[in-house]
């Protein structure tokens, strides 16, 4: 089979799969079958494998790269170094602090490149090359919803602010956590 013709498959099965989940459907075979019947059921279970297996890499990124998720962590791994530091090494200089601004500037970076890291990971490439040249669109409402098209915008431009916050507050950690002492 000729490599348009896989691409072209594969990017029709996959918008009856978004289109049925738009409609409240579970795509299962024979949810697809019904709009797609010159298919044959590998080709649908393949693709309908691919999306659930992408689906739950997506609830995993999402899970591990949520902001609160990494804000605690972060603070948590600060806390526990800044601990050990001074009472378990019973350190003047706070390397072990210090290093725990390099872990909070890394959680800011995958907080930062996370939605792009999404859609650019898990989004199977013929499928992502379709979107993108078709223009079908990576969101499911299409513009039909502008509220909550509206809501991922603010969602997304809130994960990105607070990365930034934890890139600049890890560096600062990082950089200058070991002149503390002095001060003192």
């Amino acid at each position: 089979m000729e490599k348009k013709e896989q691409i072209k498959r594969k990017s029709e099965i996959y918008r009856v799969i978004l289109s049925l989940i738009k409609e409240g459907k579970k795509p299962t075979l024979e949810t697809i079958r019904e709009s797609l019947t010159n298919y044959t059921d590998t080709d649908i279970r393949l693709e309908l494998q691919a999306w659930h297996l992408n689906e739950k890499l997506k609830q995993g990124i999402n899970f591990v790269l949520n902001r609160n998720t990494l804000l605690v962590f972060c603070i948590f791994v600060s806390a526990l170094s800044l601990y050990t530091s001074v009472y378990c090494l019973k350190e003047e200089q706070l390397n072990l602090f210090a290093s725990s601004g390099a872990i909070m500037s890394v959680a800011g970076l995958f907080l930062t490149i996370k939605h792009t890291l999404i859609v650019t990971w898990l989004i199977p490439v013929d499928w992502a090359t379709n979107i993108l040249k078709y223009g079908s669109g990576a969101s499911l409402s299409n513009g039909e919803n502008k509220q909550k098209d509206y809501e991922n915008t603010i969602n997304i431009k809130k994960d990105e602010q607070y990365g930034i916050c934890l890139i600049i507050i890890g560096n600062i950690v990082w950089a200058y956590s070991l002149y503390i002492p002095r001060l003192f």
